[in-house]
């Protein structure tokens, strides 16, 4: 897995990829506190929906879900998904983004607090 935190002027970048969270690790989760804690942005690997995370453990990839659950705990202010199914098709991107903004809206105290988009070609992020 690639891990990248940057930090310039008051503003920081998390980078994750090929990483594989699970919520059921809670102990795991907690030990990146120093990394994930206060991004303004965070980049998360989220290959795969909620169902197929199930079914692919140990694959080394992440969903939105999990990405949310830790930007809810370490109060992260922008996440975007990325590292996309390669399989999926633009329908099935805009859906794990509304899936995911569902998602985030089922907890009452990060409603506003996180916006969320996804990763595309080409894409420019200002901190």
């Amino acid at each position: 897995s690639f891990e990248f935190r940057f930090e310039e002027y008051g503003k920081s970048f998390v980078f994750t990829s090929d990483c594989e969270f699970n919520i059921d690790e809670i102990d795991k989760i907690d030990s990146y506190k120093e990394f994930f804690e206060n991004a303004d942005v965070c980049v998360f690997d989220t290959q795969y929906t909620f169902e197929e995370s199930i079914n692919k453990v140990d694959w080394g990839h992440s969903s939105a879900s999990i990405a949310i659950d830790i930007a809810a705990m370490f109060n992260i202010k922008r996440l975007i998904l990325f590292h996309h199914e390669p399989d999926y098709n633009d329908n099935k991107l805009d859906a794990v983004l509304s899936n995911a903004k569902l998602y985030l809206g089922m907890n009452p105290s990060r409603r506003g607090k996180l916006a969320i988009d996804i990763a595309c070609e080409g894409m420019e992020i200002e901190i």
